[in-house]
């Protein structure tokens, strides 16, 4: 049940992580620069999209929002090890970048074979809204996503504080 007081919630916990985030650049040791408001941006999204992935398998329990929701946990710890890699004091480790393309990967493949299997099979009667709603912020958040830190492995680009 997509109600008002469980999007409040789910609208209240979403700032209070990205609060967190927010909170936790000096002791990680990072520094967003000219980059914080985007990157608290991206965070509310990927964050969003994250909680409301997990409301929706615990309203709906399926293997498919189980698989959705766990490709959303990859994308966060894709996005840990990124964001030390290119906002980090401390140089980055070998581990970082395989650790942040495994989990990269694996997120993209969980969440389309989850989208593709729902699409085929739909996820219990006529309560697909929050289908629609979760791909919606998907499609918001690789927008934000691929605009702000594409890369490639080659050339990746160097950010000013």
């Amino acid at each position: 049940d997509w109600s008002s007081s469980a999007l409040l919630w789910w609208l209240g916990l979403d700032v209070v992580l990205v609060a967190g985030v927010w909170l936790t650049e000096k002791p990680m040791q990072l520094d967003y620069g000219r980059f914080r408001a985007i990157s608290l941006l991206y965070a509310f999204v990927l964050l969003g999209v994250l909680l409301q992935a997990a409301y929706a398998w615990w309203q709906q329990p399926s293997w498919q929002w189980a698989m959705f929701t766990v490709g959303m946990l990859a994308f966060v710890a894709s996005d840990l090890i990124l964001s030390h890699s290119y906002f980090g004091k401390r140089p980055e480790k070998p581990w970082m970048i395989s650790g942040n393309y495994a989990c990269y990967f694996g997120a993209q493949c969980l969440v389309a074979w989850s989208l593709a299997a729902s699409a085929w099979e739909p996820i219990r009667d006529d309560r697909n809204g929050a289908c629609i709603v979760i791909i919606w912020y998907w499609i918001l958040w690789s927008a934000i996503a691929s605009g702000v830190f594409s890369s490639s492995s080659v050339n990746r680009p160097q950010f000013t504080r």
